[in-house]
């Protein structure tokens, strides 16, 4: 299994890649990828703070901050660009309250990236997670008494259900393995690892076999 740097993207681009690319026109890749187009969103915007703030330190130059403030700046706007958006980890419900619990794509990204690369002769290179909308079992409701938490419970109760997410997976596989066999070990590690760490449910895992390699 290779090392793979903490700083990279779902889609497996680094965020100091993008970083670099900020003031040229977005490349083939950034124009298809959701994932780099809301880094160079968010990182735009950071450009533009910057840029104002460069400004105003030509204007009063005690404005100038602390190479080492600069520093911790950029770390925490690379993490939060790399978390990407946040998943509810219960399914919303329409007529519930917003969901309070929720996870970065990012972290369900990285759990089933493990999982495929835990598979023998696999090297996963790109992972996209698509939340499914309503996606779970209809919700559990019942009447005073009887409901599914037990006596004395309302009738507007309603129990809780995990999230529900697609997984996409380019990979490249082993040229002395069988890809079936491969793919079956795959989804069954993907399902399990996915919800044993994050508490989400996968529904339907895809697995691109981009390229073949050599042990």
């Amino acid at each position: 299994m290779s090392e793979r740097s903490t700083s990279r993207l779902a889609c497996g681009r680094d965020i100091d890649e993008v970083w670099e690319r900020i003031e040229s026109p977005p490349d083939e890749h950034e124009l298809e990828c959701p994932h780099c187009r809301n880094a160079r969103s968010d990182l735009g915007n950071l450009a533009r703070l910057t840029a104002s703030q460069r400004d105003e330190e030509r204007v009063d130059p005690d404005l100038e901050p602390d190479p080492a403030i600069l520093g911790r700046i950029m770390a925490i706007a690379r993490a939060e660009v790399r978390r990407g958006r946040q998943l509810p980890l219960d399914e919303p419900d329409a007529e519930g309250p917003v969901a309070e619990l929720t996870v970065s794509e990012q972290a369900v990204s990285a759990s089933a990236r493990r999982a495929g690369d835990a598979v023998d002769g696999v090297q996963v290179e790109r992972c996209e997670v698509v939340l499914v909308p309503g996606g779970g079992s209809p919700a559990v409701s019942g009447s005073v008494g009887s409901g599914p938490g037990g006596p004395g419970v309302p009738e507007s109760y309603r129990a809780s259900r995990p999230s529900i997410v697609d997984v996409t997976l380019q990979v490249s596989v082993s040229i002395a393995l069988s890809i079936p066999e491969v793919a079956r070990e795959m989804r069954s590690n993907v399902m399990r690892r996915v919800n044993d760490e994050v508490g989400i449910d996968v529904r339907r895992i895809h697995i691109d076999v981009r390229d073949a390699h050599d042990d």
